[in-house]
């Protein structure tokens, strides 16, 4: 989960972060005028990045990779915007 988080750049917010977890909730942690969220949207829009599209949040083709598990245990929790 913490490997998604690392590619939304602090955007989105996970509910495993709250208190009380609900590890099924996700949430935009940021204005929509935000110039992060706009990046990471397109980042992450594999219709528009055909030569990324195996390497956006969630179908990386190795999460368990040495450099994105480092990413993911510094990550610090984004709970609000």
């Amino acid at each position: 989960m913490r490997d998604i988080l690392v590619d939304c750049e602090g955007t989105v917010a996970w509910g495993g972060d709250l208190k009380p977890a609900k590890a099924s909730h996700f949430h935009i942690a940021v204005r929509p005028e935000d110039r992060a969220l706009a990046r990471v949207a397109e980042k992450l829009d594999t219709s528009r990045h055909r030569e990324f599209r195996a390497q956006t949040a969630g179908t990386v083709a190795d999460p368990a990779a040495p450099g994105r598990r480092v990413k993911a245990r510094r990550l610090r929790p984004v709970t609000t915007g």
